[in-house]
């Protein structure tokens, strides 16, 4: 596992706000806003939950992944360093702000972007309700490039974590892997995603 060497917490977070903010990723977004919403739909009808599921996304961005999850589940909020209302509220994926066995579902393809992996399944664990499931959109990398700071002394790109395998992923948690697969929906390949994870409590 790739970690970037964030001088400290408060570094992390400012560096990852900064790219929820960047208006060129919206723009991008935006212009496929309702082909990823549609991605994400078929994949949450996939799954086979009930249609009476809470769920939860983590790392939601512009609330595409929300917005489809409301069509497919009782009810779906989405939280990220930046809100996006109504769709998205600000939270921090190491410390959210739910209580205990709140979601059925738990969704993430930002696990690239945790500054302490485990911390980040077990907030993810802890708000999940007895026999529900969280599934993780990723991508494993084996040979990564050391991320340079820029003259001003700033980070570049915002990935902060890069996983080379599924197994790396399995032990931070303690969920029971149930599946692996490779996604083939090529809206979520274009956006960088490759392998889904899929765990139940």
């Amino acid at each position: 596992m790739h970690r970037e060497d964030y001088e400290s917490y408060a570094e992390y977070l400012g560096h990852q706000r900064a790219g929820r903010l960047d208006p060129k990723k919206l723009a991008w977004v935006q212009e496929r806003r309702q082909e990823r919403v549609d991605a994400f739909a078929a994949m949450f009808r996939s799954l086979g939950m009930p249609a009476g599921s809470a769920c939860l996304c983590i790392g939601a961005r512009f609330g595409e992944e929300v917005e489809a999850g409301l069509g497919c589940f009782a009810s779906c909020v989405g939280v990220d360093l930046v809100a996006y209302p109504p769709l998205v509220v600000e939270g921090d994926m190491h410390a959210l702000e739910f209580g205990d066995g709140s979601f059925n579902l738990v969704y993430s393809n930002v696990i690239d972007h945790a500054y302490d992996l485990r911390r980040n399944f077990a907030e993810m664990e802890r708000v999940l309700a007895p026999g529900g499931m969280v599934v993780v959109d990723t991508f494993f990398r084996r040979r990564v490039k050391k991320k340079r700071r820029r003259r001003d002394g700033s980070l570049g790109h915002y990935t902060a974590i890069i996983c080379e395998s599924a197994e790396e992923i399995t032990r931070a948690c303690t969920l029971s892997l149930e599946r692996q697969e490779a996604i083939t929906d090529s809206t979520m390949v274009e956006f960088g995603l490759r392998e889904r994870l899929v765990f139940r409590s």
